[in-house]
């Protein structure tokens, strides 16, 4: 169960850590301009 607990935990970082990025990116570009 801890295990399992984990890995959702890892893949929702993973996710959130590629929308977060994503975001940046658009935000930078936006001050960019």
């Amino acid at each position: 169960m801890d295990k399992n607990w984990m890995v959702l935990l890892q893949q929702q970082n993973q996710l959130s850590k590629m929308i977060y990025g994503k975001s940046e990116r658009i935000i930078l570009g936006v001050n960019v301009w």
